[in-house]
Parts: C-alpha cells; structure tokens; sequence
C-alpha cells in the first residue's frame, strides 16, 4: 500500500481470475482511488462489477486498447503537480472519465477534487437537477440495471 500511495503515479489493475479470488489487488484498487492516483483497468471479463468501475478512471477490456490510451496522452499527465492534480501545460486528466481536456485559463493553485471535465461537470449538473432526491435516484438506477 505505501508503494501505491507514496511511490506511484497511476495504477494498472489487470481484472483476471486471481484477481477476483485474492485480496491484494482489491486494497490496491481502493487505496489508488483514495490517495488520487489514476486506475486503469484492464479486463479478462465482459462484465465489470460496478463498484470497480467506480473505482477506476478507465477500463479497457484488451491491452492493446490500453497501450492507444497511454499513448496518446500528454506527457508527464499521470504525474501529479505539488497540489495533487494531473496535469501538462494546459491540458488536465478528468477523474472521472479518464479523458484529456485542456484549460486555457489560469492553471489551479490548489487542489482540485474531483477535476471533471466539462461534458462530466454536464452530466453531474444534470443529474443532479433532474434528480432531487439523489439516493432515490441511484437505488433506482440499480433496480434497472439488475432487471
């Protein structure tokens, strides 16, 4: 865990079947999500339980999706700036769609979390608006998504 938290930029999780039946690689998963650090997700499986999806700022379901994802991004984006966001020049990594953006105002000074980029900052805006109660929403959201 100290290695995940103290000495990583990001983490690349492979869901496999020993994967799912230890325990290690699930306390990596939370604790690169706690401490800030993008999780990348690669899949034997075609379903991913949610709560990893959750977890994850992307999944991809091959490697070779994978090493097209880490190649096109901007160097040194995994890294985190002495506030803790990722970020080169003026483009940021959204947290929760995993995808680039750039920014051309004045760069952070401080931390921002989560950083959403705006078709994300959109559809959290827009649930929430069109959702009141958020709890309601989400139990039935699940209801639909088990039937």
């Amino acid at each position: 865990m100290r290695l995940v938290k103290d000495n990583c930029d990001a983490v690349i999780a492979y869901y496999d079947q020993s994967f799912k039946d230890g325990a290690g690689s699930f306390a990596e998963c939370q604790c690169a999500y706690d401490n800030g650090k993008p999780l990348l997700v690669v899949s034997d499986f075609e379903h991913v339980p949610g709560w990893l999806k959750a977890l994850s700022t992307k999944v991809f379901y091959n490697f070779s999706t994978l090493y097209g994802y880490l190649e096109q991004l901007p160097d040194g984006i995994l890294k985190t700036d002495k506030y803790g966001n990722h970020h080169s020049a003026n483009h940021y990594l959204c947290s929760l769609c995993g995808e680039t953006f750039e920014k051309t105002k004045h760069h952070f000074v401080s931390k921002i979390s989560p950083l959403y980029c705006k078709g994300c900052v959109d559809i959290v805006q827009k649930t929430r608006e069109e959702n009141a109660d958020r709890y309601q929403f989400i139990s039935e959201f699940m209801e639909k998504s088990n039937a």
